[in-house]
């Protein structure tokens, strides 16, 4: 029921935005509306009261209400983006990325939307974090009853995509968790993407239909795409609330106006993924020197009042998660390495050429016509040279270095696109055609050939660095491309980390735990699980029910498997088998013998056993 309501306060939400005329694209308004809910979230959990969906509901009825009450006034910001007030071609072209990367989600999902199917453990954590906002109407980051209190890569990691995704999952009520988990990220993909073609291609002067056409693939299936099979739900939201940020910031002249939506956007980066603080910085800093005019100071300091201003009042409102975050030492995680794609030079050599022909366009772009589209797309690159400069010096890890090429590749396609647009205007006649139809066709063939054409021997380039990677088998142009087309067309690449016995077997545990499966008169407070790490992770996260035994004692990322006799000898009363070769090694190793326990339930070869009375 609350779903339903949700949705009607959403429509009125939507109604009221457009007669108010404040909002420059559906996407827009749904950067509002997100933005909204997850600053509303923070002070709910702030004031200890719970966070649910109906409560938002309600914000989001009056905020309408107060909406439309000034639309018939005429008493608020002027919409100065006229782009949108019909079906224009950016608004078409953003549609077309919208489409391409649902079906390209969908695709990848196809094998069983019921089971995670990530290239990363971390989609597990965010699951994890979700499910404990719906579980428990709050955030883990003022309770920290999750797991460990003293650990803060758990309780204090950014709360945004968890409150998404608890509202995603309620809104979609009448669907498994797992399934509207799935279906999330497909939904963050394809806003992400589409709204990044929409608020870049007219600003970067992309006219040529081919061009813009090739924009839309290599965005849609690039960067973005890679966020989603790896399962970094949060970074792939903090994406968003960037472009979030730039659309709102340059879409608006009155300061109050943008002053407040601006940091909404800059709040929400930094409760999704708060490492790109220092792009949304750099940003503001080079809107700010291309504010002063020093032949008119008393104008320049005007101008300076919307940076500064949002800056400050984004501060404001994230001050009780920022106190959080630093006093628990979050930030020191940057040095920590893990998994993902992590190799840039590679995906773009190709089109470093185009960028050095067009450098000329770009400097004056940003020096005499004060492009904002420049300075943001710039400002992500610059991003990436300060992670290498770091990763180089041995003060950031390969894997929080190569995290920032999710954004930097995307910016890079865009502004090498541009340049050849830069290029190709200079052409005349057949030249110009031929031009455009060789470099569009060379790059499609990088770019949708792996989506088609399974390659059983493929391994994804791996090297932490801006090298080129070409002396192994696996390094190639455009590899990126290879590894997410590679990750949708060939089996044996596409991650499903177990079968639909051992999801079976997690569901069951998680709703008949709570009513004693053993039958002993009470919930275990101690558990074992024997399996592979990730398939682990998902059974915590799936079923609820936190590793309070032996094999985390240590570090929840310190994960070993308990040898059975000290098992025994533990006052662990509950054994977990999830099938696996792992959990067959294990057995092998320690002589396991079911009979000298007690089997409660199992599902295909996962089993749940409890020592005899």
């Amino acid at each position: 029921m609350s779903g339903l309501v949700f949705w009607a306060s959403f429509i009125l939400f939507f109604f009221s935005a457009y007669r108010l005329r404040i909002l420059g694209s559906w996407f827009r308004v749904l950067g509002i509306v997100l933005s909204t809910l997850l600053v509303s979230s923070l002070l709910l959990a702030f004031l200890n009261l719970p966070i649910r969906l109906d409560f938002f509901a309600g914000i989001l009825g009056l905020f309408s209400v107060v909406m439309l009450y000034l639309s018939s006034r005429k008493t608020f910001v002027s919409r100065t983006d006229a782009r949108t007030d019909r079906l224009s071609k950016d608004a078409i072209v953003a549609l077309i990325a919208v489409l391409i990367c649902v079906v390209a989600g969908v695709v990848y999902f196809r094998q069983d939307f019921l089971l995670p199917q990530y290239i990363s453990i971390d989609a597990a954590v965010h699951y994890m974090l979700g499910e404990y906002v719906s579980n428990n109407d709050t955030l883990l980051v003022f309770q920290r009853d999750l797991f460990f209190p003293d650990s803060p890569h758990i309780a204090q990691y950014p709360f945004g995509a968890g409150v998404l995704f608890s509202l995603f999952s309620e809104i979609l009520f009448f669907l498994p968790a797992l399934v509207s988990f799935q279906i999330f990220h497909i939904f963050l993909l394809a806003v992400t993407s589409g709204y990044f073609i929409f608020v870049f291609l007219s600003r970067l002067h992309i006219t040529s239909v081919p061009l813009r056409m090739l924009a839309v693939l290599m965005i849609s299936l690039g960067g973005f795409f890679n966020l989603m099979i790896m399962g970094f739900t949060s970074q792939l939201a903090g994406v968003f609330f960037l472009i979030f940020l730039y659309d709102v910031y340059t879409a608006y002249r009155a300061q109050i106006g943008t002053i407040v939506l601006a940091a909404l956007a800059i709040f929400s980066v930094f409760a999704t993924y708060l490492y790109w603080i220092p792009v949304v910085f750099l940003f503001l800093a080079a809107q700010t020197v291309l504010a002063v005019d020093f032949r008119a100071i008393g104008t320049s300091l005007k101008k300076l009042a919307v940076p500064v201003g949002s800056g400050l009042l984004a501060i404001l409102l994230a001050l009780p998660y920022a106190y959080e975050v630093v006093s628990s030492g979050l930030l020191g995680v940057a040095g920590n390495d893990g998994g993902a794609y992590k190799v840039f030079l590679l995906n773009f050599v190709l089109y470093l050429p185009l960028l050095i022909a067009a450098l000329p366009f770009f400097v004056r772009e940003f020096f005499v016509k004060r492009s904002s589209a420049i300075s943001f797309l710039a400002s992500a690159v610059v991003f990436t040279c300060v992670l290498a400069a770091m990763f180089y010096s041995d003060n950031a890890s390969g894997y929080t270095f190569s995290k920032s090429f999710m954004l930097t590749l995307p910016a890079l396609y865009l502004l090498s696109i541009s340049g050849m647009q830069t290029i190709v205007d200079q052409l005349k006649g057949w030249s110009r055609w031929a031009f455009i139809a060789g470099f569009v066709t060379v790059t499609l063939v990088f770019v949708i050939g792996p989506f088609f054409f399974p390659n059983e021997n493929y391994t994804p380039a791996t090297t932490d660095s801006f090298g080129m990677n070409t002396g192994s088998a696996e390094g190639q142009l455009f590899d990126l491309f290879y590894t997410n087309g590679q990750a949708v067309c060939n089996e044996n690449f596409h991650m499903v980390n177990f079968s639909r016995d051992t999801n079976e077997f997690m569901n069951n545990l998680a709703q008949n735990i709570s009513d004693d499966p053993l039958g002993s008169g009470r919930v275990p407070d101690k558990l074992s699980v024997v399996s592979d790490f990730t398939s682990t992770l998902w059974f915590y996260a799936i079923t609820d029910i936190w590793p309070r035994s032996l094999e985390s004692a240590i570090n929840f990322w310190d994960f070993r498997f308990v040898p059975y006799d000290e098992w025994l000898d533990s006052d662990c009363e509950y054994l977990v088998l999830l099938e696996g070769a792992d959990t067959k090694r294990w057995m092998k190793d320690n002589d396991f013998n079911s009979d000298d326990l007690v089997e409660v339930f199992r599902a295909g070869h996962n089993v749940l056993y409890r020592k005899p009375s």
